[in-house]
This record gives structure tokens, sequence and C-alpha cells, in this order.
């Protein structure tokens, strides 16, 4: 039974039957963390194929994702080995909706990398978009996504840590308060304080990493201090992007070098380098840096506008729309052609 379920999932992700129905310039973007919520893939779970994605996940994983995703509790499902697993599922499950109910999307049915399409992930989201492109099977993203969560949540439990959100006027010397709030955090009693920019989200937005007493800091004194206008704690175990996360590369890196990664048959972007991948080393070692560097989303997103000469359609594939508010901040003309493919 197995078996025969990753046959016909790799024949969706490797090939579409029928016509190919390509939008000329079309952007497929993916979402990290944080899009996650409970109940999610509810409306999907109906057709068969998204059934079998779960099925996959579960041997793969050893636990029953659907059921997190449906009835969570939450807190189990904010947990970065169940989230990370999850958002590249729900992903993938709303991509196969929409092929199954006709929306018009670009699902790449060559063999040749297709010049019309482009995809992005954001972080985790970046698996997500190799699978699609066909660089990575499912089943082997998988496995990519449970080690690197797994290896992300135990570098977290050594060294407590968070990320904390920013929304300040756009000429903020993002860098100034992250020094101001190592100094704090030093004073306070910690060794090697930590906090430095994790992502970049879009003018005036920013998500900082860093030690538990530099993320206090700023969330304490950012707005008296600094003028910024919003400062929120995310809900994740630790400070992701962040130098707290070496420890998980080498987990990552090891599991990199025992599956088959292929080129990409349609371009993807490197959130790290905002530059599309070359070759398969360099997806390799982008994906292992890219734990320890921030997301260059915003810089991504517009190299992609430069670079592809303003896509035609624009597609969220996946739970949420924090893309969608990330690329209203970016540049809003580029919502007129933005379709959200939610699970």
């Amino acid at each position: 039974m197995i078996a025969s379920t990753l046959c016909h999932l790799r024949i969706f992700f490797m090939r579409f039957h029928g016509r190919p129905r390509f939008i000329s310039s079309s952007c497929i973007l993916f979402p990290g963390q944080g899009a996650q919520y409970v109940g999610m893939c509810q409306r999907l779970v109906t057709e068969s194929t998204v059934s079998q994605l779960f099925e996959v996940a579960e041997k793969s994983l050893g636990y029953d994702l659907l059921n997190i995703c449906l009835h969570g509790p939450e807190e189990d499902l904010n947990k970065t080995v169940h989230c990370q697993p999850a958002i590249v599922v729900a992903s993938l499950a709303a991509l196969q909706h929409a092929k199954v109910t006709g929306a018009k999307v670009c699902l790449n049915g060559s063999d040749e990398p297709n010049s019309n399409v482009v995809t992005a992930g954001f972080s985790v989201g970046e698996v997500s978009a190799l699978i699609f492109s066909g660089a990575l099977s499912f089943e082997d993203g998988l496995k990519v996504v449970r080690v690197r969560a797994q290896a992300m949540q135990e570098a977290s439990d050594k060294h407590p840590s968070g990320l904390v959100s920013i929304l300040a006027p756009a000429n903020l010397d993002i860098h100034l308060l992250c020094n101001h709030a190592k100094e704090w955090s030093h004073r306070s009693g910690t060794e090697e304080p930590v906090a430095c920019v994790a992502n970049y989200l879009f003018p005036g937005g920013w998500v900082i990493g860093g030690d538990k007493s530099s993320v206090k800091y700023i969330l304490e004194f950012g707005k008296a201090k600094h003028g910024i206008k919003r400062a929120q704690l995310i809900p994740v175990s630790g400070a992701f992007h962040t130098i707290l996360m070496k420890p998980a590369q080498e987990p990552l890196r090891h599991v990199l070098d025992s599956i088959t990664i292929q080129m990409p048959r349609c371009t993807v972007y490197s959130g790290t380098s905002c530059e599309p991948f070359t070759d398969v080393e360099q997806i390799k070692s982008l994906l292992v840096q890219q734990l320890v560097e921030p997301v260059h989303w915003m810089k991504t997103i517009q190299n992609i506008i430069k670079q592809r000469t303003n896509p035609e359609k624009i597609f969220e594939v996946g739970p949420g729309k924090q893309l969608k508010a990330m690329i209203s901040r970016i540049d809003r003309t580029l919502l007129d052609n933005f379709t959200n493919l939610e699970t």
C-alpha cells in the first residue's frame, strides 16, 4: 500500500497529466513556520491524493500529522518538530487540491527547466519549494524537514532564546538596537549574548532573534528607547536563523548528504542568497547555511520581480496569508495579481 502511494505521489510531483496549465511568468510562494493553525487542511482531506500525502507523512514521521493539523491542540501543533512538517505537507496539499479542482496553477510537467515558473519559500517553505520543483522527492523532503525540525528544537533546548517581530520606521538603525539589547543582556548576566536580525521582511519590518534577556530588552524598551511601533514575541521555540542554531547544522548536512537531490525543473530562489539555486551542491550548502543566517525575504521578492520582469501571477500556496501581508508592504501593486491557495 505504502509503495503504491509513494509511486502515485512521485507521479504527481514529477509529472502533470493532461494538458499543462502554465501561466506565463508565474511565481509560487510557500509559507514558513508561523502560518499554521489548528483545523488547517480540513477542507482538503476529502481529496484522495491529499489523504495519501498525510499517510506517507505519518509513515515517515512516526506520528499522525493530520490529526495534529486538524485537532491540535495548538500547543502541540506549534512545537517545532510538528510545525515544520505540518507546514510543508499542508502547503503541498493545497497545491494538489488546486490541481484537482482545476485552479490555474503552474505545475511543471517538463523534464527540462521551465523559464516561466519561479518559486521560493520562507524558511522551511524552501523545502516545500524544492519538492514542488522536483529537486527533492516528497519522501526525501520529509526526511529533510524531520531532521531539520528536530535539530532546531534540540539547539533551542540547549540555549533558551526566542524571536521577536519588529514594526518600526524604515530608517530604524536595527543593528544599533541589537547591540543595545546585547549590552543589556550582558549586564543582566548573560555570558555570550546574542541579538541579530533573523528575518528581513519588508521596509520597517524585521524579526530579531536572541537570547532571552536580549529579547526581553527589545520587548520592554524597544518603543521608549528606539522608537519601535510594535514588538511582539513570536511563539517559536528558539532564535532561528541565528548563530544559536549552529548545533543543528551538522544533522541537517548529514541527511542532505544521504539523499538524492536533482536540479530543479523550474527556477527556485534561495532566501539566503536571494538568487536562484544553480547546482545541487549549492542547494545543500545554502539549506545548511540558512539555519544560522537571516532570511532576506524582501530582497528575494525584489529580485524575483526585477529579474523575472514582474510575474503575471503570484500564488501563495499553504496555510494563512503571512506572505501576502509582507508583499503588500514590499510592493502593493503586486497584490493585483496575487492569489492565495489556502488549506
